[in-house]
């Protein structure tokens, strides 16, 4: 499956216009699937959201997500917001639980830079295969999933980003406990040195909200 991310900023609260599913499947008739992740404000004071919030779309192939470089979701919106950045890469589901499905939860949304001068299949392979069981075992977690960025993106330069993380938790006091773990904070966190840029993490607590699931009859 191919996702692809929008990285939003607004000053409004992040509010769909009530015929955004209708524009989303005019614009975008391949689409498979959207929800909008909204930033939970203050929910690691230490480490406040730079962002409003993540826009993700589902499509089937590459082809039918390249459509998206000429479209802005900003017309979804009922107040002005900005696309900060865009990412376009395969999503790999590494872990999932059924309590994964017994609640909406919430969910931590990692962007970042793989560490410099490291070739990007060499960041994929480690991040998939070596990291990849080390965070699965995410204290509470029933969710973990990895968005790897489409070799396509390093054709015309560098992405904003290299990856997406995404992991989901039962409620924001599990996700609380989980990075304050020491397997989040000694195994996770010692391992990522080896792919991972770390001053480039950006960090968000979101709440999703489904727009278009990806069980639809049509599809």
């Amino acid at each position: 499956m191919i996702k692809v991310y929008y990285f939003l900023r607004s000053e409004d609260e992040l509010t769909l216009r009530q015929d955004a599913i209708d524009m989303l499947s005019k614009s975008l008739p391949a689409i498979d699937a959207a929800l909008l992740s909204v930033a939970i404000k203050d929910a690691i004071p230490e480490r406040p959201a730079k962002l409003s919030g993540v826009l993700e779309l589902w499509f089937r192939g590459m082809e039918d997500a390249e459509i998206c470089s000429d479209f802005s979701p900003s017309v979804l919106f009922t107040k002005p917001v900005e696309t900060a950045s865009m990412l376009m890469g395969m999503e790999r589901v590494v872990m999932r639980t059924p309590a994964f499905y017994e609640t909406d939860g919430v969910k931590g949304i990692y962007a970042f830079r793989r560490k410099e001068d490291m070739p990007v299949k060499e960041f994929q392979h480690y991040w998939w295969h070596g990291h990849g069981p080390i965070a699965a075992q995410t204290e509470s977690a029933t969710c973990y999933v990895q968005c790897h960025v489409a070799q396509e993106s390093y054709t015309n330069g560098s992405p904003t980003f290299d990856g997406v993380t995404e992991l989901y938790w039962p409620d924001m006091p599990a996700a609380l406990s989980a990075l304050g773990s020491r397997q989040m904070i000694e195994d996770q966190s010692n391992d990522a040195r080896n792919f991972v840029d770390i001053e480039s993490v950006d960090l968000m607590m979101a709440k999703q909200n489904m727009i278009i699931p990806p069980w639809r009859e049509n599809l």
